[in-house]
Formats: C-alpha cells, sequence, structure tokens
C-alpha cells in the first residue's frame, strides 16, 4: 500500500492523509479520496489464462473501481477495457505509461562477455523470451515457430526463455521437451535483475507473443537494449511498441517464423529496427510516469 501524504509542490503541508493511493488492485477501505492503478483485467477478459484461486481472490474488484475517486491505467488500452467491460466513467480514468530505466542500453560485445560466460551463450547467437512460463504469455506460438525454422537456424541461434513457472505451466512442458531434449532450449528461470540488462542486449532478437497486456514492459526493455523486438499485434502491445517492431498475430506460426527469419536475413532492416526502437523506448520514462501521477494527485486535490 503506498500513501500521497505530502509533496513539496503543494502549497502546505496536510495535516491527515490526503488521498490514498493503492498500486494493486484492492484497496483497503478508506473513507477519504481513493486512487487506484489498474495495470490490465485480464483476469476478467479472459478468465481461461488464469487460475480459479486468481479469479476468486479478485472477486471484489469491480466494486473497487467504481468506488475510487480516480484510476489510473497503465495504457490506453486498458482505460477501454475498464470502460466496455465494467462500464466506469470514462472521466475518471487516467492512463500512465510506464517506464524504463537507464539500466537496459546497447552494450558492447566485450562488456557482455562475463555475463554470458556465466550462462554458456554467445553474443548474438540466441533469440531470447522473457516472461512467465503460463498460458497468458503464449509461449507455445514460440515453441511451434522456432521448432519449424531448419536445424541449421536451430543449431545456430538456439531459444533462451527467461521467466519462472507460473499457473498452467504444465501445457507447455510436452512441446518444450522435444526442442530441449536437442539442447537447442535454455530455460535460465529466474535470473538477477542485475543480469537482466546484458541478457537483453546481447541477444540477436526479441519475442513478446503474449495474448493480453496492460502494458508489456519487456518490449520495451528489449528496444532499449538495442535488439529487433517481435511482439503480438494484440492488447496494449501496439501502444507501446509503435511502428519499432513487427508485429504478429497470436496464432500465426508462419507470420512469427518469417518475422525471424527477415530479422536474421535482412541486415539492413535488423539495424533500422534497432534505430527506431531506441528512439521508441526514449518516450517512456519513470520521471515522467511519476510525473503524470502527481499530477492526477494534484488534480484530484484541486491545487
Amino acid at each position: 500500500v503506498s500513501r500521497f501524504v505530502q509533496c513539496r509542490m503543494f502549497k502546505r503541508v496536510p495535516t491527515e492523509i490526503d488521498i490514498y493511493h493503492e498500486p494493486s488492485y484492492l484497496p483497503l477501505s478508506f473513507k477519504h479520496r481513493l486512487v487506484l492503478t489498474v495495470h490490465d483485467i485480464s483476469f476478467i477478459c479472459h478468465p481461461e489464462l488464469h487460475s480459479e484461486e486468481m479469479i476468486h481472490a479478485l472477486k471484489f474488484f469491480p466494486e473497487a473501481v467504481h468506488r475510487a475517486d480516480v484510476i489510473i491505467t497503465d495504457s490506453h488500452f486498458t482505460k477501454h477495457e475498464l470502460t466496455r467491460c465494467l462500464q466506469v466513467d470514462v472521466s475518471k480514468i487516467h492512463p500512465v505509461h510506464l517506464g524504463v530505466t537507464s539500466s537496459y542500453h546497447p552494450r558492447t560485445k566485450q562488456a557482455l562477455q562475463p555475463c554470458l560466460q556465466h550462462y554458456g551463450l554467445d553474443y548474438q547467437q540466441y533469440i531470447l523470451v522473457v516472461g512467465t512460463l503460463e498460458p497468458r504469455k503464449n509461449l507455445q506460438l514460440v515453441f511451434n515457430a522456432y521448432h519449424a525454422m531448419s536445424s541449421v537456424f536451430r543449431r545456430r541461434y538456439p531459444l533462451v526463455i527467461i521467466g519462472m513457472n507460473g499457473w498452467g505451466a504444465y501445457q507447455l512442458d510436452s512441446t518444450m521437451q522435444s526442442i530441449l531434449n536437442k539442447g537447442l532450449l535454455h530455460l535460465l528461470g529466474y535470473v538477477p535483475a542485475e543480469h537482466l540488462p546484458s541478457l537483453y542486449a546481447a541477444a540477436k532478437l526479441f519475442i513478446y507473443p503474449s495474448i493480453y497486456e496492460g502494458f508489456g514492459l519487456p518490449p520495451l526493455e528489449a528496444m532499449a537494449s538495442g535488439i529487433p523486438v517481435i511482439t503480438s499485434n494484440c492488447a496494449s502491445l501496439p501502444e507501446v511498441v509503435g511502428n519499432a517492431a513487427i508485429q504478429v498475430s497470436i496464432s500465426d506460426v508462419d507470420g512469427l517464423k518469417q518475422a525471424i527469419s527477415a530479422i536474421i536475413e535482412d541486415d539492413t532492416m535488423a539495424g533500422k529496427m534497432v534505430r527506431d526502437g531506441l528512439l521508441r523506448a526514449k518516450l517512456f520514462s519513470w520521471e515522467r510516469c511519476a510525473a503524470s501521477t502527481v499530477a492526477v494527485y494534484k488534480r484530484l486535490l484541486g491545487v
């Protein structure tokens, strides 16, 4: 729970809590002004992508959004979803984009060697996926497209997945196993935060085929790291990547395969994607996110 108590930008020091800002769906009981952050509502729009326990835990969420004075969403997409699915008053929803830290930036091959040696990887010789192993991340599409690539390609560019097992991960086991058995899949699981920027920057390309995201930080982190990005063309992801990434349908195996091949085979295209991605990533910063959030507080307080 976070509480906005005072800010030097205001003309006075409040003698009590003016605003309670709940950053994670379910606010505590509070009789004064409430700001609620909603990251996504996939548990409502796509309950099949979540466990029954998760859906049950959020059963009071619809009541919370209608009780809130102001709602902050990570994207315009989530704002639209709240109005479409829960008929929330559009005037009280304020999209505030997330940011990317300065830790994510292009790095030289030499600077990346210690991290690559630690994980047994080679510079620009692997395809990277970052995300929890769960149905919503749509990793099945990646496995199918990767399996359809030539054996020569797969030996040169193994698939590296960073992320812990999530709900429904068992559904992916049979598909992963055949690739694992050939030594072409590296499941790194959780990696320390200080290693993640290097693992991004050293990859040949990045794939993020998620079915539903309220924002989608990994594609933004990949663009900021200076690598080409392929992502899905649904939910908030087009809003994040703009024209700087290749977008494919969440069920288009051949489309993903072609996108991977295009980046690998066309250095000019890949270079343009890197440049466009770096420019796109500069539009998103935590400083801008913080300033926009404070603006929401001030608007609510009338100052």
